[in-house]
């Protein structure tokens, strides 16, 4: 335990020490070692990317602070799935499902939002279904998405067709 905390305590001190680029942010990962590399350059691109997911090869983000769900491999590099001319404002949390479709959070457009494996982004369920300002995503095993809701406190089902049920728990957070 002591050296888990010593290689943690380590790498802190590491990325505490690494220049920050004054435009935009860069994805680092780790190796088991805990050596950092740069996996994705900042490229004036990243502001807050609030979800990270890795599934196939490929990384999926949703970066708040640059309103935009974006993916990167080694083969194809990083690529803008959705910005703010989808109608997205600030992607938080993301899931990618069995089929490859993405479904993400955003707090300030609010809503479920979904990218099929075709590439069309568009609005699952949205503050006309009570989902104001969505944080937290989840697969459930049968398939449907469980979101929270920051401001209603509230935890959702929704189902791949857009249907709304809220779930008998509530959500508390604490500053």
């Amino acid at each position: 335990m002591i050296q888990k905390v010593a290689a943690l305590l380590a790498l802190a001190s590491l990325l505490a020490a690494i220049p920050r680029p004054k435009n935009g942010g860069a994805v680092l990962v780790t190796d088991p070692s805990y050596q950092v590399s740069t996996l994705v350059p900042h490229e004036g691109r990243f502001n807050a990317v609030d979800g990270i997911l890795k599934r196939g090869g490929k990384f999926y983000f949703a970066d708040e602070g640059g309103g935009a769900v974006e993916t990167w491999s080694e083969t194809e590099g990083l690529k803008t799935l959705c910005d703010s001319r989808c109608g997205i404002s600030s992607p938080e949390d993301l899931v990618v499902d069995a089929d490859g479709t993405i479904y993400f959070t955003d707090d300030d457009a609010s809503g479920l939002w979904k990218i099929d494996p075709q590439g069309q982004v568009s609005l699952l369920a949205g503050k006309d279904k009570g989902l104001t300002s969505t944080e937290g995503i989840a697969l459930s095993p049968d398939g449907t998405i469980l979101v929270g809701d920051g401001q209603e406190h509230q935890v959702y089902r929704v189902t791949k067709q857009g249907e709304v049920k809220a779930l008998d728990a509530k959500m508390s957070f604490d500053d």
